[in-house]
C-alpha cells in the first residue's frame, strides 16, 4: 500500500473516531453547554456513539501499527450501534421522547461503521497477501464516510432557524399545542404507579427550586429531561388514559425545552410557573 493510502485511511479512522468522542461526550458531560442545543436526546445512544467512537480510535491505533486484527474494534462497533438501534426503535414504540434527526443520524452511522470495518479488514489482508487496495474501492469509502459524517452531525436547519432566530422560536412555543384533557366519565384517569411517582418527583424539584433560591435553572430542566424519559420509558398506561395522558405530556416536555434554552432568570420563573400549573392540571385530571 502506498504511504499516502496508509495515511488516509489512518486519518479517517482517527478523525471520525475523534469527533464521535468529542460530541458524545460533550452531552453526557455537558461539556460548553452543548444539551441546550440537542433537544431530547436519547442518552443510551448517546452512549453507544461515545464506546463506538473509542473503538475507532483503537481501529485506528492498530491500523497504524499494521495489525491484522485492526478491523475487530470496528465490527464491535458495528454491533453496539445495531443493538442500540433495535433498542431505540422499541423505545421510540413505547412513546419515547426523541428527535426525529437521531434515526438517520444512527442509520448512516452504521452505514459508516460497516463500511470502514470493509476498508480496513480487506486493507489489512490484502497487505497481508501483497495485493494492493484499489483506487475505486478506496475513492467509495472516503465518499460514504463524508457522507455520513455530514450527517451524524447534530445541526439541522430547523435547529439553525431556530438559533438565528431565538425570539421568533419562543414565541411559536407559547401557542395553543394540545387538546384540553377529557376526564373518564366526569372523573380522573387512573395513572400507573411508574407515572404518578415521576411526577411527584419532577413537582418536587420544581418546589425545591423555588424555595432554595437557586438560579442554575438549566440543571433543573436536565433533572427534569430525565425524569421524563424514565416516566415514558416506565409507562404501562394503555387505551385513552394513556392518549389523554400525552396530551398532558408533550406540553410540559416542551416547557422543560423551553427551560433549558432560558437566557435569564426572569424568562426561567415564568417557564417555572408553566411548569407548576402543568402539575396542576395533572393532578385534576389523573389519580
Amino acid at each position: 500500500m502506498k504511504p499516502i493510502t496508509f495515511l488516509l485511511i489512518t486519518l479517517a479512522l482517527s478523525t471520525f473516531g475523534l469527533l464521535t468522542v468529542f460530541l458524545s461526550g460533550s452531552v453526557i458531560f455537558d461539556l460548553f453547554d452543548i444539551r441546550s442545543n440537542q433537544g431530547n436526546y436519547v442518552l443510551f445512544i448517546v452512549w453507544a456513539n461515545l464506546i463506538s467512537g473509542l473503538l475507532y480510535l483503537l481501529a485506528a491505533f492498530a491500523f497504524f501499527k499494521k495489525k491484522i486484527w485492526a478491523s475487530i474494534p470496528l465490527a464491535v462497533s458495528a454491533i453496539i450501534l445495531v443493538v442500540a438501534f433495535l433498542g431505540l426503535i422499541i423505545y421510540i414504540n413505547a412513546g419515547g421522547v426523541h428527535e426525529s434527526r437521531t434515526i438517520g443520524a444512527m442509520i448512516f452511522r452504521i452505514v459508516v461503521t460497516l463500511t470502514l470495518f470493509a476498508v480496513t479488514y480487506f486493507t489489512t489482508h490484502r497487505e497481508s497477501l501483497g495485493q494492493p487496495l484499489t483506487k475505486k474501492t478506496l475513492f467509495l469509502s472516503f465518499a460514504i464516510l463524508g457522507l455520513g459524517a455530514s450527517c451524524s452531525s447534530p445541526s439541522e436547519k430547523r435547529e439553525e432557524h431556530a438559533k438565528a432566530n431565538p425570539k421568533e422560536d419562543h414565541r411559536h412555543s407559547h401557542e395553543p399545542q394540545a387538546e384540553a384533557i377529557e376526564l373518564d366519565n366526569g372523573e380522573k384517569w387512573k395513572a400507573d404507579e411508574n407515572t404518578l411517582r415521576l411526577v411527584r418527583k419532577m413537582e418536587n424539584e420544581v418546589l425545591v427550586f423555588e424555595r432554595t433560591g437557586r438560579s442554575d435553572h438549566k440543571t433543573l430542566a436536565d433533572s427534569l429531561r430525565t425524569d421524563i424519559d424514565l416516566l415514558v420509558a416506565g409507562c404501562t398506561m394503555k387505551g385513552k388514559a394513556h392518549d389523554e395522558l400525552h396530551k398532558w405530556l408533550l406540553p410540559y416536555i416542551d416547557n422543560v425545552k423551553e427551560l433549558s434554552i432560558a437566557d435569564n432568570s426572569t424568562e426561567s420563573t415564568e417557564i417555572i410557573k408553566r411548569l407548576e400549573e402543568s402539575i396542576h392540571v395533572f393532578d385534576h385530571s389523573f389519580k
